[in-house]
Formats: C-alpha cells, sequence, structure tokens
C-alpha cells in the first residue's frame, strides 16, 4: 500500500501535514473529508525496502515525526501522553554533551605533553605522570555525569509526566525530578495539567537550542580570557626555566641590573619558590574562575547580574527577551490566555524586574486597554500581538500565526545578541594581543638590555687599551 504525504486544512483555515497509507489519493481524501479536513496536495513517498520488507506497518508516530511536528500531530487531536511520550524518543543534544569529544581529544593531548614533561623535569614527574593518568579519567566520568543529567533525566521526567496523563491523574505533576527554571515555571502555574504536559513537551527540544545560544555567547565573551590564562601559565613557565638561567648568567658578570631586569628576576624568584605545584595551583584557580563566570553569564537567574554591563548587558538582555518570546511561542500556540502567557514567560526569564513587569502588563491585558505599559527589559518584544489573542473570537490561525511571530523575533534577538558578543570579543582579542605583545616586548628588553650594556661596557675597554 503506498504512503502518501499530504497537505490539508482545517475549517478554520489552519494547516496540517501529515502521512497516511492508502490504496490512491481518492481514499486519502475521503479519508481526510471524515476528519473535516480538506485536501490541498499530496504526494507518493517512495519508503526504503528495509522498511517495507517487515510486513508491518510503520508506527504513527515514526510517521508524524512528533519531534518536528508536534504542533500538527496535537491539531489533528492525537492523544497528550501519546505525544509527550513521542517528544521522549526524540534525540536530546545539549551544548556540553556536543563538546565532550572535543574535551576528551584535548585532555588525551594534554596527557601527552604532561608525559614529555616528565621526560624533561625530572623533579616533577610523579606529579606529571598522576595528572596525566587522571585528566581523560576525569572527562569521562564528566561526560556520564552530564549525559545523566541533561539526557537521561529530562527524558525521565517526560516519560513519567506521559505516564500521569495516561492514568488521567490531573495533579501538579509533583515529584518528576529537579526542572530547569523554565520547565518549573509552567509546572508551578495555574495551568491545565494537559497544557502544561504539551506545553513542557514542546519546550524541551527547544531549551537546547537556547541554551547553546546562552553558551555560545559566553564562550565568545570568555575566550580571549581563556588566551590570557594561557599566557600567564606560559610566562610561569618562562619564568621558572628562562629567566632562573639568564639570572645565573648575570650573577657571573658582577654588574649593575636595570631596573626592569631585577623586577623580571624577583618575580622568578616568586615564580621558582613556588615551582610546578604553584603553576598547577594557578591553573586550577584561573579555570575555576573561568568556569564560574561562564555559570553566571549562562544561568538565567545570575544573567540580570550582568544587564548593567555597558555592551555585555545588551546581549545578556537581547538573549533573556528570546527566551521570554520562545516561552510566550509555546504558550500562545498551546492555547494559554495571553495575560496568563505573559506572566508565566516574565517569570521564567530569571530576572525578577522582568517578573514584575509580566504582572504588569498582564492586567493591562486583562482590562482590555490598548496600550502596553512600557518596560525597558522588554522593548524588544512586539507585546501589542497578544490583544490579537486575547478575545474569544480570534481565529486559530491568528493564535498560530502570533506564536510564529514570536518565535521568530527569538531568533532575530539572539542573532543580534550574537552578533554583539562577537564584536565584544573581538575588542577583547585585540586587548589581549596587545598586552601579550608588550609583555614578551618588556621581557625580552629585560633580557637582553644586561648583555648589551655588558658588550657596550667591553667595547670601550678595548677601545682605550693601547
Amino acid at each position: 500500500m503506498p504512503t502518501f504525504k499530504y497537505q490539508a486544512v482545517l475549517p478554520t483555515g489552519v494547516s496540517i501535514f501529515g502521512v497516511f497509507d492508502a490504496e490512491d489519493q481518492n481514499v486519502l481524501q475521503s479519508y481526510l473529508q471524515s476528519r473535516n479536513m480538506t485536501l490541498v496536495n499530496a504526494t507518493e513517498l517512495s519508503i526504503s525496502s528495509v522498511l517495507s520488507g517487515q510486513n508491518q506497518e510503520l508506527p504513527r508516530m515514526l510517521q508524524l515525526r512528533i519531534g518536528d511536528r508536534l504542533r500538527e500531530a496535537l491539531l489533528t487531536d492525537m492523544p497528550a501522553h501519546v505525544a509527550v511520550r513521542a517528544i521522549a524518543a526524540e534525540p536530546i543534544e545539549h551544548p556540553v554533551l556536543m563538546s565532550m569529544p572535543w574535551l576528551l581529544v584535548s585532555s588525551v593531548f594534554a596527557s601527552v605533553v604532561m608525559m614529555l614533561l616528565s621526560i624533561l623535569i625530572p623533579d616533577g614527574r610523579p606529579g606529571l605522570v598522576i595528572s596525566a593518568g587522571l585528566l581523560p579519567m576525569l572527562v569521562v566520568s564528566l561526560w556520564a555525569v552530564s549525559w545523566f543529567w541533561f539526557v537521561y533525566r529530562p527524558r525521565r521526567m517526560l516519560l513519567r509526566m506521559a505516564d500521569q496523563l495516561e492514568r488521567g491523574q490531573h495533579g501538579s505533576f509533583t515529584g518528576l525530578g529537579l526542572l530547569p527554571g523554565e520547565l518549573s515555571t509552567i509546572m508551578n502555574s495555574q495551568l491545565s495539567s494537559q497544557t502544561k504536559a504539551t506545553a513542557v513537551a514542546e519546550l524541551v527540544p527547544t531549551l537546547s537550542g537556547m541554551r547553546l545560544k546562552s553558551h555560545h555567547f559566553a564562550a565568545m565573551f570568555l575566550s580571549p580570557l581563556i588566551a590570557l590564562t594561557l599566557l600567564l601559565m606560559g610566562m610561569h613557565v618562562m619564568l621558572i626555566s628562562i629567566v632562573v638561567q639568564f639570572k645565573e648568567i648575570f650573577l657571573g658578570f658582577g654588574v649593575e641590573l636595570p631596573g626592569i631586569t631585577m623586577l623580571f628576576i624577583s618575580l622568578s624568584d616568586i615564580a621558582s619558590s613556588l615551582g610546578l605545584p604553584g603553576l598547577f595551583a594557578m591553573a586550577t584557580f584561573m579555570i575555576a574562575a573561568l568556569v564560574l563566570l561562564h555559570i553566571l553569564l549562562v544561568l538565567p537567574k545570575t544573567a540580570e547580574l550582568w544587564e548593567s554591563v555597558p555592551g555585555l548587558g545588551l546581549s545578556v538582555r537581547w538573549l533573556m527577551q528570546a527566551r521570554v518570546a520562545r516561552i510566550l511561542g509555546v504558550l500562545v500556540r498551546n492555547r494559554v490566555g495571553p495575560a496568563d502567557a505573559i506572566t508565566i514567560a516574565a517569570q521564567a526569564s530569571g530576572f525578577s524586574s522582568v517578573a514584575e513587569s509580566g504582572k504588569r502588563i498582564a492586567e493591562v491585558i486583562e482590562s482590555g486597554t490598548p496600550e502596553l505599559a512600557y518596560t525597558r527589559q522588554l522593548s524588544g518584544l512586539p507585546l501589542s500581538l497578544l490583544f490579537r489573542v486575547s478575545g474569544s473570537k480570534n481565529s486559530e490561525a491568528a493564535r498560530q500565526e502570533t506564536a510564529q511571530a514570536f518565535q521568530s523575533y527569538a531568533s532575530a534577538l539572539e542573532q543580534a545578541a550574537s552578533g554583539n558578543g562577537s564584536f565584544i570579543a573581538v575588542l577583547f582579542q585585540m586587548l589581549i594581543v596587545v598586552s601579550a605583545g608588550l609583555l614578551v616586548g618588556f621581557m625580552v628588553i629585560a633580557l637582553f638590555m644586561p648583555l648589551i650594556k655588558l658588550l657596550n661596557d667591553l667595547s670601550m675597554i678595548v677601545w682605550w687599551l693601547p
């Protein structure tokens, strides 16, 4: 029996996409008419022989691809628990998991470098060998923990939610485990159980994309600081290896050293007293500081601290607005009232000031006033579109178009935040490059100035000799 991919429309004008096994197009058209849908076009699909040779009908979930077509599936009156369970079967990606293979390769490379250093530096051989063996194991352990936290837990939460919906339990979905802030806000709202389930199920795949944008922005901002960290670690190695040898040469000259040379020799004495443990301690401290700064930039509740920073705060605010817009789109699409939608989305932003602004805007929407209260934090969003779906006479098509508009605005805001972050990163990179050049230049001058002075004194002596 051939499989048709079709496009149909509801009496309200909403387009429906799907696939169906039928003997011919007339049978498909009759089937759609029985479901009060009008066929627009249909195309016969070519199914792989591997699938067709199993003599089993393709699962409805596989045909509809709920992970990509959740809205269309729900509009065809599919049970909510089936749709949520299908979402749980979709692949879940996360920026941390995507970076783990690269981190593992980097850790193996670092282990090889430490093994080579253990040959060149006999004094630090035990610590280097132990570190070289533990570093890949630490990354593998971190990978396993990340998979449990970002893949297993969300999937388990969705499956348990689907089970509760199937059993007809209309409680608050308690006992689902620790949820992200956006999902917790929806779960703790006063929405119906089915609306909560469908909204959360649609938002779970979207969260990975939102988190990826936040991590990408934080990585762009932190990349110059990572370069600065590597520069300082390299300077520490030079102070305990190269400057020490120059110090022994200078002491043999018996000449007065310039002040800048004495400064680097004093720094070399401090670094030599700390040795390799000091290098590892400095590296650990800097890496911990970078990780903490990354977390403060990524988490919604801590990102509000950066909003007042010039330049950086603009990208933070745009990412927050994109998060609010995406949640608004999901809620409006799932038939949540505009006042409740803006209240929940503003609270899910993680900004306390935005949550208060959302409540004020909800009051304006409920009063029916055509002018919204101005808020600086949400000034980039087309909140006036919420009046389009505030009445009961609005069609489903208007609701879907409004939801799509919020999704489009969210994508535009995320791109703007990424562009602004790239500009800030370029400025920081220029500053780091100039600082590194000046530091290396001063170090070269400090090390070679005594040699130049010595050669000048020797030339004067030779000149005056008879």
